[in-house]
């Protein structure tokens, strides 16, 4: 076999491909790919830091906090009988320190400091803290948590404001707050979200406050309304319906009585209506029905022991200006022939702008805006005023009677 010399192989190759011209050719493509890398490192592409730690602080960042919608808040004092704060290991927390103290630069609050509850005025029960009438001394919620009044002498008559729903809307109570005269009463919704807060910042502003009660109505004495969870009901008895107002009752405390604002769906001589009222005298709580010339309500409530009175007026059946003023102008002469009248109205931007507008002018013409303690306070000391029997002595009438009867 023959042998091939390097001359003879690379002739071979020549003539078959062009050695040469491909050894060139790969050099300037590998020259051309080099090139283009340089380029793009110095004019396109973006210089990457090195992120190797060196321990040295290289920059402090100040993050904003989102700033959430906060409930209204209030400055209230501890009450007395409510129990330390605890971890969830049930050990007592830690008291405040002095750094957990605002500075004291910053301005002195405005509201008046109170006690969500005052010692002695209520009892701990599965549906939160109910009021009951303090042992020591026998003094009643109704007495304890009336807004402060006094009547000018010059005063021909009162007129309470009482404005139902509150707490409802974050935004219609703290426009409540802003904009209603100190002396109007609030009927608490048990509702509410944060319903405690709310309650005691009407409180801090001088405000008084009643729980509103949902109970079964009628209306245009046809259509049956149910006002929502735990509503009191005609048809279940008396035991099942007290069940039902403790729900209501232990969202809160601080409220010097409860108020209905339907024509309930009870008659008149229901003795479930009777103790269920009757229940709620023991608690020291005042009654008020805020729809106008109810009987029913009121002959069940004027046979306990508690302080009770009825609403006068809706200023706001229609939302207009003009028929809300024609109101207050109704309301007014009630006040003066009667010596008091209750106003009753929804939370509304537009009713609220009216009564601040509209209480400017009560002085002149001797009117004065009282909380609606103050209005019961007359009612029950009006000459015409029967002293109410208690259930209990009523209930052993009725019996005598059938008795007597047989």
């Amino acid at each position: 076999m023959a042998v091939l010399s390097v001359t003879q192989i690379k002739d071979t190759v020549d003539g078959i491909f062009p050695l040469k011209t491909f050894c060139l050719s790969l050099a300037l493509l590998i020259i051309a790919l080099f090139a283009t890398v340089g380029i793009y490192q110095i004019f396109i592409a973006e210089p990457v830091e090195d992120i190797t730690p060196t321990g040295k602080v290289m920059a402090t960042l100040e993050i904003a906090k989102k700033v959430e919608d906060q409930p209204i808040q209030t400055i209230v004092e501890e009450p007395k009988d409510t129990p330390k704060p605890t971890t969830d290991e049930g050990d007592t927390a830690h008291p405040l320190t002095a750094e957990d103290l605002p500075d004291a630069t910053e301005p002195e609050p405005t509201e008046i400091v109170i006690e969500d509850s005052i010692a002695g005025l209520t009892e701990k029960t599965p549906d939160g803290f109910l009021p009951i009438v303090r042992a020591s001394d026998g003094l009643k919620s109704f007495d304890a948590y009336k807004a402060p009044f006094k009547l000018s002498p010059e005063t021909k008559g009162v007129i309470s404001l009482v404005m139902v729903e509150y707490g409802l809307s974050d935004k219609l109570a703290k426009h409540a707050l802003e904009t209603l005269p100190a002396a109007t009463s609030f009927v608490a919704s048990s509702y509410s979200s944060n319903l405690q807060a709310k309650l005691s910042a009407a409180r801090s502003k001088g405000m008084e406050v009643w729980m509103g009660i949902p109970m079964q109505g009628v209306a245009n004495d046809t259509s049956i309304i149910n006002m929502g969870p735990n509503t009191i009901l005609s048809g279940l008895n008396t035991k099942e319906n007290v069940a039902r107002l403790n729900t209501h009752l232990g969202k809160a405390t601080g409220y010097a009585g409860i108020a209905f604002d339907v024509k309930p769906s009870f008659d008149e001589a229901s003795p479930d209506l009777k103790s269920l009222l009757n229940t709620v005298s023991l608690r020291g709580l005042g009654i008020t029905q805020l729809y106008p010339k109810d009987p029913v309500i009121s002959i069940a409530a004027t046979q306990t022991n508690a302080p009770y009175i009825n609403g006068d007026l809706w200023i706001d059946g229609r939302l207009t200006k003009a028929d809300i003023t024609n109101a207050l102008s109704a309301i007014e002469k009630i006040s003066l022939d009667n010596g008091h009248a209750v106003a009753v109205f929804h939370p509304s931007m537009l009713t609220a702008a009216i009564i601040s507008e509209w209480q400017k002018s009560l002085a002149a013409k001797h009117i004065q805006l009282a909380p609606l303690t103050y209005s019961v306070h007359i009612s029950e000391n009006a000459p015409d005023k029967k002293e109410p029997a208690p259930v209990e002595k009523a209930e052993k009438v009725e019996e005598k009677s059938n008795d007597t009867k047989h």
